[in-house]
């Protein structure tokens, strides 16, 4: 683990003298940030009754089995099969000595890697109208190119963008 920060919170009356006191510690693991929340429940600092810890992993399975030289940060452009998955997840329990019975998987992206037998932008501005009656809005790459396009929605985003531009591959891929 890199890069241990502690925050810690201001203690919150919860109810008739019952305070809460959080603490925060953040770190990074492979490509994963991981933000341990530790919560101390009692009537003083001195009295605590109860303490409660949440792990947060935030990252990309996808990407962190496929770290290489080449990228660093990984890459989504490969096939990410169920075995690819169950080794990562195996992966953050073993490594981090996680209880498996107690983690949950709270968010889920999932893609689709279609090979083209075309240039990848050309086709999108061409054929790409909407999404549930909104427009797409041009996507940004990490520098600051245009790949691709997104609509935005409350609870998730719709990507459609050229994995080849991404990543420099030889060849389309979306």
């Amino acid at each position: 683990l890199d890069g241990e920060l502690q925050i810690v919170s201001r203690p919150k009356d919860t109810m008739n003298g019952i305070y809460s006191f959080a603490t925060t510690y953040t770190a990074t693991f492979q490509s994963y940030s991981l933000t341990l929340i530790k919560t101390e429940i009692g009537t003083c600092l001195t009295d605590i009754s109860n303490t409660t810890y949440r792990l947060n992993i935030k990252g990309s399975l996808h990407k962190n089995y496929f770290k290489s030289p080449d990228f660093p940060n990984g890459a989504n452009y490969q096939d990410f099969t169920y075995d690819f998955i169950e080794v990562e997840i195996n992966n953050l329990i073993n490594k981090l000595c996680l209880d498996s019975s107690l983690c949950k998987i709270q968010n889920i992206e999932f893609g689709l890697n279609i090979p083209m037998d075309q240039s990848v932008m050309p086709f999108l501005e061409s054929n790409l109208l909407l999404y549930k009656s909104k427009l797409f809005e041009k996507w940004l790459s990490k520098k600051s190119k245009s790949i691709g396009y997104q609509c935005d929605f409350s609870q998730y985003t719709v990507k459609i963008y050229d994995k080849s531009l991404q990543y420099d591959l030889e060849y389309p891929s979306m």
